[in-house]
């Protein structure tokens, strides 16, 4: 199965996220696949939310013939920054009291 959907193949049900140092990563492969070597259908991941409003009657490719798949990249999307890294984004946008030295 295939999707040209980012979104949908991230989806827990397709890709296991694993976690590297504090982020949790998910993979995905980059595929070419032939014209006219797949199939296409709806999604039938009931809980899959579509955040960019893709058109979710063609979510799923199933390719016919293995071979008339490429391979081009493995990305790697980020799930979670750390606890650490998300502390440091909120104090980043806390506006500090001006400082003063008393004598």
């Amino acid at each position: 199965m295939g999707s040209p959907s980012i979104y949908y193949s991230s989806d827990p049900t397709y890709a296991t996220p694993f976690f590297d140092e504090n982020r949790q990563v998910i993979p995905v492969l980059e595929c070419s696949v032939k014209s006219g070597s797949y199939d296409t259908y709806p999604g039938s991941v009931e809980r899959y939310v579509n955040p960019s409003g893709e058109d979710t009657s063609a979510l799923e490719w199933r390719i016919k013939d293995p071979p008339n798949i490429e391979i081009n990249a493995v990305l790697f999307i980020t799930k979670i920054d750390s606890i650490d890294a998300s502390r440091m984004k909120r104090m980043a946008t806390i506006t500090q009291p001006d400082r003063c030295v008393i004598t």
